[in-house]
């Protein structure tokens, strides 16, 4: 699956307050990374590494971004995964699928995810069991039509 970046233009659902009103997830796995109602959509002028196929943790072209979703305390996240410093900026990516960089920090206090680097979807629109590796969900199949049939 060749990933795009979501094109600027694109629409952004916030609420009165400017808050996601979907939930924000990887564009690769589709695992949530933050909920509804979590994040602030900003204006901001920054940039990321290149998307790289290869982890090769080499620092590739940098791309410019000017909207992302920011939260001020990493407890908001429902999956990210933090790469090593680069200097004062930390990357991040997707904690399920290693996918990335999808944002960054520079102090730990804020943290900024690429409104195109990530994917818009309702609760409804997730896969079943995205957060569930395929052995864990076989395994609690099984364990629970073992309970129905006892």
């Amino acid at each position: 699956m060749d990933l795009e970046e979501t094109k600027s233009g694109d629409a952004f659902e916030t609420n009165a307050e400017n808050k996601n009103m979907k939930l924000i997830c990887c564009p690769l796995c589709e695992e949530v990374i933050f909920s509804r109602e979590v994040a602030n959509l900003v204006s901001q002028q920054f940039s990321l590494p290149e998307i790289s196929k290869e982890n090769t943790g080499n620092i590739h072209k940098m791309i410019e971004f000017d909207t992302a979703w920011q939260v001020t305390d990493q407890f908001n996240f429902e999956n990210i995964g933090f790469l090593n410093k680069t200097g004062d900026v930390q990357y991040l990516i997707c904690a399920n699928c290693d996918y990335g960089p999808l944002g960054y920090t520079e102090n730990s206090k804020t943290f900024m995810i690429s409104c195109t680097r990530t994917k818009q979807l309702k609760e409804d629109e997730i896969p079943k069991n995205s957060k569930l590796p395929e052995e864990l969900s076989l395994f609690l199949e099984n364990a629970m039509a073992q309970q129905s049939s006892s």
